[in-house]
């Protein structure tokens, strides 16, 4: 028995998903040791993938080579280089990815949700406070999520209740609350305004030394994100300060945000220290690799790689490809930046090509 790096979230836990012997196991070798729904559903699909799709016709998954010539005709007939999607990538595939962006034969564009879109140029225009998740399971005495990470990160409150922390939850982060917040910084004997859902987190901080902020897809209200994440960097920065018992002792509070691109940003910035190429991007989406994000932010696409069969609807053309991590080898940075982790191949491949090998093939189809 093994355990693996599991590569369906950007936690990427190592106690999830382990190898055991074929013959003890009807899961082609490889099962969940933990409850993770993202894990178990990756696993299902990674181990069962639906045969590839053209329309609403189904083709057996031996004849994949043959459906190459008919999908590249139709990235051929674009009036644009192909604009391509994606919520997460191995180093490997962001380097492929990177070289095809710089011959001009392919677009890339990330899909956030307005909160993600928010909470980055917020980061970029005052910068952030940030830890590791190792700094926040040393340090921390007291953690708050903003928004839901159940979805993204089903293992992360885990990770801090293992370490005998409860995650507290402010959920979406609203303008009044964001209110209540600045009264209590800059007028701290104010009469409190309406808004009464902060006053736990308010009390906890007299007495915390190291607060974290667990920033989630949804941390913001979509209508004011802008704004709030604005702020909200600029109240985590103001309660850095001196603690109230003890002068010569600091408040801490930071944020920990995990990013599923923070692989490709890493290989974006190695290789050109620029990673505006990665802005999300308007027009029809020409390929997009793996699932939809769950943040409903994704467009209909020409084609999809990788991941579960979406539908007709979602996808006009569906291509499954082995994963990295399950069938295939892979690196990946850890989604708070820290650390690179090997994704190993845990089991026979189902013979089917990787999305390299996909995308490979039919950018070779292309003049």
């Amino acid at each position: 028995m093994s355990r693996i790096v599991c590569p369906f979230c950007s936690l990427h836990c190592d106690d999830v998903i382990t190898t055991v012997a074929e013959t003890d196991s009807e899961d082609f070798g490889i099962k969940t040791l933990h409850r993770c729904s993202l894990a178990e559903q990756g696993l299902q699909s990674a181990l069962n993938p639906p045969p590839p799709r053209i329309g609403d016709n189904r083709f057996e998954a031996s004849r994949w080579d043959s459906l190459v010539p008919q999908v590249a005709q139709q990235l051929e007939s674009l009036d644009a280089p192909p604009l391509v999607s994606l919520r997460s990538a191995t180093i490997e595939l962001g380097k492929q990815l990177d070289d095809l962006m710089q011959q001009g034969r392919l677009r890339l564009s990330i899909p956030q949700s307005p909160s993600e879109q928010a909470w980055d140029q917020a980061v970029g225009r005052e910068t952030s406070l940030t830890a590791t998740l190792g700094d926040a399971l040393v340090h921390a005495d007291l953690v708050y999520s903003l928004g839901d990470l159940a979805d993204s990160l089903p293992r992360l409150a885990t990770r801090f209740t293992d370490h005998k922390l409860t995650v507290h939850s402010l959920h979406t982060l609203t303008l009044p609350v964001m209110t209540r917040l600045n009264q209590a910084l800059h007028q701290p004997g104010g009469k409190p305004v309406a808004e009464e859902t902060v006053e736990p987190l308010l009390q906890q901080m007299q007495t915390a030394s190291y607060t974290v902020f667990l920033v989630g897809p949804n941390a913001f209200e979509s209508a004011s994100a802008t704004v709030l994440a604005e702020q909200f960097c600029r109240w985590v920065a103001a309660m850095n300060r001196p603690a109230k018992s003890d002068a010569q002792l600091l408040q801490r509070a930071v944020c920990l945000r995990f990013d599923p691109l923070q692989s490709i940003r890493n290989v974006f910035r190695w290789r050109r220290n620029d990673i505006t190429g990665l802005a999300p991007k308007t027009g029809p989406v020409s390929i997009r690799l793996g699932n939809c994000p769950s943040a409903g932010t994704e467009q209909r696409a020409l084609i999809q790689i990788g991941g579960d069969d979406p539908g007709r609807l979602a996808a006009e053309i569906f291509l499954p490809a082995e994963q990295a991590g399950i069938q295939r080898s892979g690196t990946v940075i850890r989604g708070d930046g820290t650390v690179t982790l090997p994704l190993v191949s845990a089991t026979a491949t189902r013979n089917l090509p990787s999305t390299s090998e996909w995308l490979d093939k039919l950018f070779a189809e292309i003049s």
